[in-house]
Protein backbone atom coordinates (compact mmCIF):
# COMPACT_ATOMS: atom_id res chain seq x y z
CA UNK A 1 0.00 0.00 0.00
CA UNK A 2 1.37 3.64 -0.55
CA UNK A 3 1.60 6.67 1.30
CA UNK A 4 -0.80 9.14 0.10
CA UNK A 5 0.02 13.00 -0.11
CA UNK A 6 -2.96 15.11 1.83
CA UNK A 7 -3.56 18.63 0.42
CA UNK A 8 -1.76 20.21 2.64
CA UNK A 9 1.28 18.04 1.94
CA UNK A 10 1.39 15.84 4.98
CA UNK A 11 2.25 12.17 3.74
CA UNK A 12 0.02 10.00 5.28
CA UNK A 13 1.54 6.76 5.39
CA UNK A 14 -0.71 3.57 5.84
CA UNK A 15 -1.45 2.17 9.26
CA UNK A 16 0.59 5.64 10.88
CA UNK A 17 -1.46 8.29 13.24
CA UNK A 18 1.41 10.60 13.20
CA UNK A 19 1.09 12.99 9.91
CA UNK A 20 4.71 13.26 8.31
CA UNK A 21 5.60 15.95 6.27
CA UNK A 22 9.10 16.07 3.76
CA UNK A 23 12.33 18.18 5.47
CA UNK A 24 12.06 19.11 1.49
CA UNK A 25 8.67 20.60 1.72
CA UNK A 26 9.79 22.59 4.67
CA UNK A 27 12.51 24.19 3.40
CA UNK A 28 12.12 24.59 0.21
CA UNK A 29 14.95 25.81 -1.43
CA UNK A 30 16.32 27.18 2.19
CA UNK A 31 18.34 25.90 4.99
CA UNK A 32 16.13 27.75 7.44
CA UNK A 33 12.18 27.81 9.01
CA UNK A 34 10.31 29.40 11.10
CA UNK A 35 8.24 28.04 13.55
CA UNK A 36 5.65 29.89 15.70
CA UNK A 37 4.00 27.67 18.65
CA UNK A 38 2.38 29.97 20.87
CA UNK A 39 3.44 33.17 21.60
CA UNK A 40 7.15 31.54 21.01
CA UNK A 41 9.42 31.66 18.08
CA UNK A 42 11.56 28.97 16.81
CA UNK A 43 13.78 28.61 14.25
CA UNK A 44 14.56 25.35 12.38
CA UNK A 45 18.10 25.27 10.50
CA UNK A 46 19.37 22.57 8.07
CA UNK A 47 23.51 22.46 9.20
CA UNK A 48 26.41 21.76 6.41
CA UNK A 49 25.95 18.42 7.62
CA UNK A 50 22.96 17.73 6.49
CA UNK A 51 21.62 17.72 10.20
CA UNK A 52 18.50 19.49 11.97
CA UNK A 53 19.25 22.20 14.81
CA UNK A 54 16.10 23.51 16.61
CA UNK A 55 16.59 27.23 18.33
CA UNK A 56 14.57 29.22 20.38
Amino acid sequence: MAAEIAQDRTIRLPGAGTPTVTSADLFGCGREVVIRHGDEVYRLRLTNSNKLILIK
